[in-house]
């Protein structure tokens, strides 16, 4: 198995409100993967700050090859996201080519069918 790490985004006023109120670490370990487990009705098990997502409606196999083709797919997506940051760190413009928006919209459509079928 491996692990891709994707950013989330987080608005500046809510990272700020959490630091103010000294709970910085809430919002990191217990807020968001709540929010994970909510949305998407999987348990989440942590180890080491990393978190195993597991489905608990779905057939294991079934679950197993949509999650290898989106696994594939969005290691595909994360090669054209490292380009697109190089020609930033080059030229300071980010271009957005048509195979990087088709390629994240068909992400987009293979986590969705996922959570489709883990929420079944």
């Amino acid at each position: 198995m491996s692990y891709i790490v994707f950013k989330l985004n987080i608005q500046p006023d809510i990272l700020l409100y959490y630091r103010k109120h000294k709970q910085f670490e809430y919002l990191l370990y217990d807020k968001i993967p709540l929010a994970f487990e909510n949305v998407l009705e999987i348990e989440l098990n942590e180890t080491n700050n990393l978190y195993e997502l597991i489905p608990q409606k779905t057939d294991e196999q079934i679950f197993r090859d949509l999650f290898g083709e989106l696994e594939l797919t969005t290691i595909k997506l994360f090669e054209h996201h490292k380009q697109i940051l190089s020609q930033f760190k080059n030229n300071h413009e980010i271009h957005y080519s048509h195979d990087f928006l088709k390629l994240n919209e068909v992400c987009m459509n293979k986590r969705r069918e996922l959570e489709k079928n883990i929420q079944e």
